[in-house]
């Protein structure tokens, strides 16, 4: 969570743009940018040699960018990237703050196989990403925190959407740790048309798990009966029907899943979490108004 607060800070305000950026400038935004997700995240960006900027009213626009991602030991490739960042020379200043709003769109993202690939991730060749955006708001009297929404499209069918609200309760440039973040509701909307075996099941596969029909099967009966067990006011009955609907449909779903998570009043998910680790029973660990919603939508 401290990385995507962070991420977010990186991409300055969307809001009524009153001025523009020139080139140079636009290239002192970009290099900050790159400095810190190299040392936060280790991806090492960089402007190809066939790369431009456009510089326009309160945002910059680059092409042909090259992601090394060093934990994976893979270079990604992006078409283009605009980012929408009135505030964004506050960064290049050293004023690191959270935008009042945030618009990021980035292109065509792609594995670059000449450049090499690891055998254990060859999988990952065909798994490409046609857009990825991402639009938030920060209230800083409040310290209240939307993403409406953070989009992956993958092409025919295939996406990941994330929205919450949430709080970041005395946010600080480079301190909040994830389970001081408190939610208010999370919601994630997955598109199977084949992102399943193509991106979810190869790394469950390499590490000797078995995804046949028949092990799906068993799996979607077991988590039937643990599903019926979990106190009713958390997930509920219809809530359980639809998640073991989408589990009878693997290692092959399609369609469309809905998870949404929410409570009245902002809540620690690292706190449950770790409650839970330790034994606390789910009575307690979990808030009394915390629920759990799925709707699974088979396609056609």
């Amino acid at each position: 969570m401290r990385h995507f607060l962070l991420a977010t800070g990186l991409i300055a305000g969307l809001t009524h743009p009153v001025f523009a950026f020139d080139t140079a400038e636009c290239g002192e935004i970009e290099s900050q940018i790159y400095t810190i997700l190299d040392a936060e995240f280790g991806w090492e960006v960089t402007q190809s040699p066939t790369s431009t900027v456009e510089a326009r009213p309160g945002a910059c626009s680059v092409t042909d960018l090259e992601i090394y991602v060093q934990d994976l030991g893979v270079r990604y490739t992006a078409r283009a990237a605009s980012l929408l960042a009135p505030e964004a020379m506050d960064w290049v200043r050293g004023d690191v703050i959270l935008p009042a709003t945030v618009s990021l769109e980035i292109l065509d993202v792609v594995i670059d196989t000449e450049f090499g690939v690891p055998d254990d991730l060859a999988w990952l060749v065909p798994v490409s990403a046609d857009s990825i955006s991402l639009h938030s708001s920060w209230d800083e009297a409040t310290q209240a925190l939307s993403l409406r929404s953070l989009r992956i499209d993958l092409g025919d069918g295939n996406f990941v959407g994330v929205a919450l609200d949430g709080v970041a309760a005395g946010w600080q440039p480079y301190v909040l740790e994830a389970e001081n973040f408190a939610l208010l509701d999370l919601s994630v909307d997955i598109g199977f048309n084949g992102l399943f075996e193509q991106a979810i099941a190869p790394p469950i596969e390499a590490n000797g798990n078995d995804l046949s029909p028949a092990s799906m099967a068993f799996f979607a009966a077991m988590a039937d009966g643990l599903l019926a067990s979990a106190p009713q006011r958390v997930i509920s009955p219809e809530t359980r029907v639809e998640i073991v609907d989408f589990l009878r449909t693997l290692p092959t779903p399609r369609g469309t899943l809905a998870l949404s998570l929410n409570n009245d009043q902002p809540f620690l998910p690292g706190r449950i979490f770790e409650d839970l680790r330790t034994g606390i029973p789910v009575d307690i660990a979990i808030p009394d108004r915390l629920t759990l919603t799925a709707d699974w939508t088979p396609a056609n």
